[in-house]
Order: C-alpha cells, then structure tokens, then sequence
C-alpha cells in the first residue's frame, strides 16, 4: 500500500480496494475534468479522488513514465485485436455473401416454377 487510498496491484497504480487505476484519473485530469466530476462519475469518495490527486502531483515524473507505458501497451493490444478483427471478419462476410447469393438463386428459382 502507498498510501490510504493508492496501492499497486496487476493493473499498476490503483485506488485500493477498486479497479480504478491512477491512470483512469489522470486521463479524466488531462481532459480538465475538476476533481468533484471524477469523483462522482468513478464513484469514489472524497478522500480517494484527493489521495489518489496528491500521489499524482507529489509523484509526478514516475506516474507519467508509468502512465506513458500503459498508453503505449494499449495502443499496441488495440493493433493487435484490429488487426486479428479484420482476418477474421473477412471470411465470414465472404461466406455471409455466398449465403445470401444461393438464397436469391433458390428465391429467383422458385419465382420461375409458380410463374
């Protein structure tokens, strides 16, 4: 534990006891959301938005590096499902489309018969 409200856990700096990340809030901070707005959009309560706050600005320069990374980490996991998405995504719209053409010769077939 860093301290009250801030600890480390597998997703990096976090609010104790949540899945909300110090990254989560410095995203909102970037944006210039005041602190109340994060606060109640994150559900968290005073004394965990303004710890989680002075950690930030008390430890600047180390928060950011970390911040950056998981930044560049997402960026890279987002290329890769984009990526994998649209190999995927190719052949079923493939086999979409030939199902649909053998509908619309089975359809044109049978408007032939009753005609």
């Amino acid at each position: 534990m860093i301290n009250n409200h801030v600890v480390r856990n597998n997703f990096g700096l976090a609010i104790a006891g949540t899945r909300i990340t110090i990254y989560d809030i410095m995203d909102y901070l970037k944006q210039e959301w005041p602190q109340h707005l994060i606060q109640d959009w994150l559900n968290l309560s005073k004394s965990q938005i303004s710890e989680a706050v002075e950690y930030i600005n008390n430890n600047y320069e180390q928060v950011q590096k970390e911040y950056e990374n998981v930044l560049e980490n997402n960026e890279t996991i987002e290329q890769y499902w984009r990526q994998r998405s649209k190999k995927s995504r190719f052949p079923e719209n493939l086999s979409l489309q030939k199902e649909m053409l053998k509908k619309e010769l089975i359809f044109r077939k049978l408007k032939k018969c009753h005609a």
